[in-house]
């Protein structure tokens, strides 16, 4: 009946107990289980709305960490 399972999952206490469920579902009807971590990128308000040098850099390098810890949690 189900073929595939998606769980998000962000490293908090309540998604490794909605992930717990959702594999022992996916191993309860045979399906394929994906874990899905959504990063949303975070616009630094510095500089008061001027442009500000190496700005778009520091905007780089956090989404940079953002995929690094996702990648490892995952």
């Amino acid at each position: 009946m189900y073929k595939h399972v998606l769980a998000t999952y962000d490293g908090s206490k309540l998604s490794d107990k909605t992930l717990e469920e959702a594999l022992r579902f996916a191993k309860q009807t045979g399906s394929k289980i994906s874990l899905l971590y959504v990063l949303t990128p975070h616009h630094l308000l510095i500089g008061g709305g001027r442009p500000v040098p190496g700005l778009h850099r520091l905007e780089e390098q956090h989404m940079a960490a953002l995929r690094q810890h996702a990648n490892e949690m995952l």
